[in-house]
């Protein structure tokens, strides 16, 4: 009576994990499978919110930074740095970013291709803090409170 009980439960528990963690989108653009999970908060302050998420553009992986400004919007110029809280740290370059509107706020988008190298790095560890650079030159540094397994979490989703 009981190992029946404790098999559903397993199943059901393990099921709702897998399924409750991946938010993310799959479309498919002449014949391109794009898949871009949901950008989840990290860090900010007064003047900006972070947010980072994971995609995948047919078989190459990136990192999305997306920041939402409370004034005026700036794109990131920059490499993102992330320390992680096993001691490592990974520099990855800009690839592409730009300004763009969600509602009625202005957000800038960075995005940063992954290498199987990079990959292997972020999967074994939980963000501990991240910088980049705004075209006003100034670095800015967030140490990563909320969603730190954001990238252990959607590398499962992809």
């Amino acid at each position: 009576m009981k190992k029946p009980f404790l098999i559903s439960f397993i199943f059901i528990s393990i099921s709702w994990n897998l399924f409750a963690q991946c938010n993310c989108e799959t479309i498919n653009k002449e014949n391109v499978t794009i898949k871009q999970c949901n950008p989840l908060l990290v860090g900010g302050d007064k003047t900006l919110h972070c947010g980072i998420a994971l995609g995948k553009t047919g078989n190459e992986k990136h990192l999305s930074l997306t920041i939402r400004f409370i004034e005026k919007a700036m794109e990131v110029n920059s490499k993102i740095t992330i320390w992680l809280q096993n001691g490592n740290s990974i520099d990855i370059s800009l690839f592409n970013g730009g300004l763009a509107y969600v509602g009625n706020s202005q957000i800038a988008q960075a995005i940063y291709k992954l290498d199987d190298n990079i990959i292997s790095k972020l999967k074994d560890s939980k963000i501990k803090t991240i910088a980049f650079t705004l075209t006003d030159g100034l670095r800015r540094t967030y140490e990563v409170k909320t969603n730190s397994d954001v990238i252990i979490e959607h590398l499962k989703c992809l």
